[in-house]
């Protein structure tokens, strides 16, 4: 029951009491009638009252129980849906550890190749650079050796061109003697 019922039945009674004694205090009766009547009044509402107080129990009894059992849904209700969370929560933390670990074998992997590539390609570099070296190298040698071939044929052909100078030489100094023997002659 509500607060708005229990507090019309006092009002009730109350009203009824006070209407009560005023028709017993304002009727023309006599001490000894108006006493029993007083009497008879207040049994009457004694009882009313005595009835009220158990229905006062009753509901009082009516609200604990009804108490108790909210209070008993709301908690198992809570311990329910704690259990729910727990297990959400549970089951969320272990896929995201599954999560991370698949996520931590594929970069692991994934580490490993670029790792292998690195090696792979490094090793390459390291092959064409020594390829690289010995082609220079041999290209240097070939150069070097085509230099002092080149070095020998100018010289052959310098000492040639020494030796037909000196021949054009001596042909003129034979010449310029035969040329200054006639002009001595000839003088």
């Amino acid at each position: 029951m509500s607060k708005k019922v229990g507090g019309f039945i006092l009002g009730a009674i109350i009203g009824g009491v006070s209407a009560a004694a005023a028709a017993l205090l304002f009727a023309p009766k006599s001490g000894e009638e108006l006493r029993k009547d007083i009497a008879k009044e207040a049994d009457r509402y004694r009882e009313q009252l005595g009835n009220c107080e158990d229905f006062a129990c009753e509901c009082s009894q009516d609200y604990q129980k009804l108490a108790k059992d909210t209070a008993q849904d709301i908690k198992v209700t809570l311990k329910g849906t704690a259990d729910n969370v727990r297990a959400q929560l549970a089951k969320t933390s272990d896929q995201l550890k599954e999560n991370f670990a698949s996520v931590r074998e594929g970069l692991d992997g994934h580490l490993g190749e670029a790792k292998t590539k690195v090696t792979d390609l490094t090793n390459k570099a390291k092959s064409k650079l020594s390829e690289g070296k010995e082609l220079a190298q041999d290209k240097a040698e070939d150069v070097k050796d085509l230099a002092h071939d080149k070095a020998e044929d100018v010289k052959d052909f310098a000492s040639q061109k020494v030796e037909t100078a000196k021949e054009v030489v001596e042909e003129a100094k034979d010449e310029a003697k035969d040329v200054v023997k006639e002009v001595k002659e000839d003088a």
